[in-house]
């Protein structure tokens, strides 16, 4: 009998362990409106086009809304629908709820039944930067005809009114204008704010509709049982009609197309590119989305949340790529291309390309390009511009850089890539680039450098962090007049990073170089910059190299020794301390940006604060740090914490952010689908191999 217990006790556990451990089926995503999937959709990065891009935010969890592909810049697109005498909008009213099958990052498979037994199976794909299509399939499985009536409608995001509207024969055409912010038109070499726009569907509608709004749309309807064409005053809202008599057991389908264009070139050219893919194979295009997500690390997670998490991470970084146009060679990416907002669409930056890293793992060509933009706009002195794009080269004030990462991206991408031609193109492109900091970053010739040109950028700490801020009173002379800790630390890794390039390319004598010049830095550092009294890491001023009283703010950057492989076994020790004490550093959510028990610490701020929030990327450095010297289990969990902040938000937003709250799931307050969080996938490969 014990013999019997034991084996079914046993047979529970595996049981349990095949279920919590099985390998996620991204054929059979099976989720719903509250699990954590990334909802933003773009198109493949050799389809873009930068003037004309969008991309598309699916809404399935807002009951009186119902199923939405949003535009922030545009507007919405949905449908509704009717049989007998029940006309459904709101997922509320649906029989069964939306459940998605499949995402990728330019397309989504979802289903509900708005009816019992009549199932609605939706395809979208963002086709190009200029293009998208939902195909709407619906099947009968009553044991009677139906008749349904499908109403796809296209909602202006201002009641303004459409412009130049026009009825064409599959739908309508109308001009839109997006305003650019200021920054945009401030920094961009060309922008573009008037645009030509169509609505279609892949056949004759049945009847058409203009009305102010959507929900002027429901009413007047269902009081009516017709569409009505506003013909004055604000036309906002476009509806098309088309009916559909289905036998027991028989599927009919309706392709709805939305398409932009420049205002320079006609509106029946856009509709003709419209119509031209109402018979695009959309499977075949599904199966390559399939093979390029399978060629990804196989982990096996400890439940659904952290494959979605893994999943949706890489369909993020995916989805931010842009074919070579304007100014730039390669393909490269966006902070974010849905929402679209000022300085989140000029180009890349070097601490926003530590997301690159990750992305390698998917497109290893494409990240190694991505890196080419960087090598392209070198100056012949090594300096590269802040931020690069296609139509962009921002230098700010001069010669502003970004913080010194690239070389060690580079090695990072190259470890993945293990294309030779790219080390060396990176080799060549880095030595110059170390060269520059060098020579135009240490001003008293000490050894140690100090931010410059516009400091508060070129740290990537902006736009507020306790020294700079609080401290030194944004006074940029004084921020200038400081040694820095976090720019010294990216130095000896960009040292170590060319050394093992180096090594690498059989360059025997340059390997020693790098390794002796990552060796001095550091023993500087360690002289100068670690506190004995405190057993902390800090900046120090340049004219006497001494560490002020005020200057003793535990920050984030403290750690970056650990990255860097700097602090000996003992400081090590210390730092630890501080980052595991939970007064301090270890919260609930990750490693703050400045230590909680400062005076200065305010977890929650808003975009671009650094004296509370966690900062994914800087998580990623600090993980590896950890892992650098030996404290994995520390490693884990703050793998752990972070997954854990971002999946609470994908659940409840289906988008990534720039920053989080260490202590609490506050409502968010940063800048959304932000590309350097997308570093948690690589984190989660990691923490796999632990």
């Amino acid at each position: 009998m014990l013999f019997i217990l034991i084996f079914f006790t046993l047979l529970l556990i595996l049981g349990d362990i095949k279920v919590q451990g099985r390998e996620f089926d991204i054929r059979d995503l099976n989720v719903t409106a509250n699990e954590p999937l990334f909802l933003t959709y773009a198109s493949s990065l050799e389809s873009t086009d930068y003037h004309l891009d969008q991309g598309y935010e699916l809404t399935i969890d807002n009951p009186s809304l119902g199923v939405a592909f949003k535009t922030e810049s545009v507007g919405m697109m949905s449908f509704a629908f009717e049989k007998g005498n029940d006309f459904w909008i709101a997922v509320s009213d649906f029989y069964v709820k939306p459940a998605i099958r499949e995402s990728y990052s330019n397309m989504v498979i979802f289903s509900f039944e708005p009816y019992k037994d009549i199932l609605v199976e939706v395809t979208f794909l963002a086709y190009s930067s200029a293009i998208a299509f939902q195909d709407i399939k619906v099947t009968n499985y009553s044991s009677k005809t139906e008749t349904i009536t499908v109403f796809p409608y296209f909602q202006y995001k201002t009641l303004l009114g459409l412009k130049n509207l026009e009825e064409k024969r599959n739908g309508f055409s109308f001009s839109i204008f997006i305003p650019a912010d200021n920054w945009t038109r401030l920094k961009l070499t060309r922008n573009v704010e008037k645009f030509n726009y169509v609505y279609l569907i892949d056949t004759i509608p049945d009847e058409r509709g203009i009305y102010s709004t959507w929900f002027s749309f429901c009413s007047e309807f269902q009081k009516k049982n017709k569409l009505e064409r506003k013909q004055r005053g604000m036309r906002s809202c476009l509806v098309l009609r088309k009916d559909f008599v289905i036998m027991p057991g028989e599927t009919k389908s309706l392709r709805v197309i939305s398409g932009k264009s420049l205002t320079s070139g006609s509106t029946d050219k856009i509709i003709s590119e419209c119509l031209n893919i109402s018979n695009f194979n959309v499977d075949e295009h599904l199966i390559t989305s399939r093979d390029i997500y399978d060629g990804l690390p196989k982990c096996r997670f400890k439940d659904k949340d952290w494959n979605l998490l893994y999943h949706s991470a890489f369909s993020m970084l995916k989805g931010q790529f842009m074919q070579a146009e304007g100014m730039v060679s390669y393909s490269y990416y966006l902070f974010s291309r849905e929402p679209i907002w000022g300085w989140g669409h000029g180009g890349q930056v070097f601490h926003e390309s530590i997301g690159t890293i990750a992305y390698a793992r998917l497109n290893p060509q494409s990240a190694q390009d991505s890196q080419r933009v960087y090598f392209e706009r070198q100056y012949k002195n090594g300096y590269i511009p802040y931020r690069v794009g296609p139509y962009l080269n921002e230098t700010i004030d001069g010669e502003t850089s970004s913080g010194p990462l690239l070389n060690w991206e580079d090695w990072e991408i190259y470890k993945i890539s293990k294309d030779i031609r790219f080390l060396g193109e990176a080799y060549e492109h880095g030595v110059k680039f170390y060269n520059w900091w060098i020579e135009n970053r240490d001003k008293d010739k000490d050894g140690l450098a100090e931010w410059g040109g516009n400091p508060i950028l070129e740290c990537l700490r902006d736009s507020h962090n306790v020294i700079f801020q609080d401290v030194l009173g944004s006074d940029v002379e004084r921020i200038k007049g400081l040694e820095a800790l976090d720019l010294n630390c990216m130095l000896v890794r960009e040292a170590k990073s060319l050394a093992n390039m180096a090594k690498e390319l059989g360059y025997g004598e340059d390997y020693n170089y790098w390794t002796q010049k990552a060796n001095k830095r550091a023993q500087l550092i360690n002289k100068y910059m670690w506190d004995e009294e405190t057993k902390f890491y800090y900046h120090c001023y340049m004219d006497d190299n001494r560490i002020g009283w005020e200057l003793k703010r535990k920050e984030l950057i403290g750690f970056l020794p650990l990255w860097a492989g700097i602090a000996s076994q003992s400081q090590a020790k210390h730092l630890i301390e501080h980052l595991s004490n939970e007064d301090e550093f270890w919260r609930k959510y990750g490693i703050p940006s400045l230590s909680a028990d400062d005076p200065y610490y305010v977890p929650w701020t808003g975009a671009c604060k650094w004296n509370g929030p966690v900062w994914p990327q800087w998580q990623f450095l600090l993980f590896r740090g950890l892992k650098e010297y030996g404290y994995n289990d520390l490693a884990k969990e703050l793998v752990e914490r972070v997954c854990e902040v971002i999946i609470h938000y994908l659940k409840t937003t289906h988008r990534f952010w720039e920053q989080y709250n260490p202590d609490e799931l506050a409502e968010q307050a940063s800048n959304p689908n932000y590309y350097w969080t997308g570093i948690i996938a690589e984190m989660m490969i990691e923490y796999e191999e632990l």
